[in-house]
């Protein structure tokens, strides 16, 4: 993540996603062993295993709108001595329901367990900007 807690790109957010995804299903599939291990005595130790493929995620959305952020001058001066960041950079907040309108950014950020052990993840901003997901700067993203 960021030198700043309070900075992240929209990168960074998608990467912890991912990982949180990551570690909630590697406990799904724990869990699940262990109950089949516990249902099965008396029988094969693995018995029930070859289900366990169609109990696991596949694929995961998470949506967000941010909207342009304006930054006080001390606000400025914390996150430009937290980390150093390309001048005219772009900063945005997470936008409230009462301030969602037609000029904020729209995150999509898709997850998808495309076989075991192998997670793919994505990024779509909408509308479609010149900016990449890490030039985008989310400030104050709820952790």
């Amino acid at each position: 993540m960021s030198l700043n807690k309070n900075v992240f790109t929209v990168k960074e957010i998608a990467l912890h996603f991912l990982n949180q995804v990551i570690m909630a299903d590697t406990d799904f599939q724990l869990n699940q062993r262990a109950a089949w291990q516990q249902l099965g005595k008396g029988e094969d130790i693995y018995a029930g295993f070859a289900k366990l493929n169609s109990l696991f995620l596949s694929e995961i959305d998470y949506s967000f709108e941010i909207t342009p952020a304006t930054i006080s001058f001390w606000d400025k001066v914390k996150i430009l001595f937290g980390r150093k960041l390309k001048t005219g950079a772009n900063y945005y907040t997470i936008a409230k329901e009462s301030e969602k309108t037609l000029e904020n950014l729209k995150i999509k950020v898709t997850i998808k367990r495309e076989s075991p052990g192998k997670y793919d993840s994505s990024v779509v901003t909408t509308p479609e900007t010149a900016l990449k997901p890490e030039e985008i700067n989310v400030i104050n993203f709820p952790k």
